[in-house]
């Protein structure tokens, strides 16, 4: 059985480079805010705050809110 990953960083996921991503952290954020990914509906769904950084600042996203090609290329990196 294996298992995958599936919250991650919102750092983490700018430095991969990921396609249909920003690739900076501070771009994320902004595109983040634009397309309300942190919706209060979505908390817990896909969207939490990091557990051990204080003050929501980087959360960890699920990867389910990720565009389809930044999940794709997140799927093809853990089978390697």
């Amino acid at each position: 059985m294996t298992s995958r990953r599936e919250w991650f960083c919102s750092w983490e996921l700018a430095e991969m480079a990921l396609p249909g991503l920003p690739r900076t952290h501070r771009h994320l954020l902004a595109r983040m805010d634009r397309e309300r990914w942190l919706r209060p509906e979505w908390k817990g769904l896909y969207w939490r705050p990091h557990p051990g950084i204080p003050g929501n600042c980087v959360p960890q996203l699920h990867i389910d809110i990720l565009p389809p090609k930044a999940r794709g290329a997140l799927f093809d990196r853990a089978a390697n």
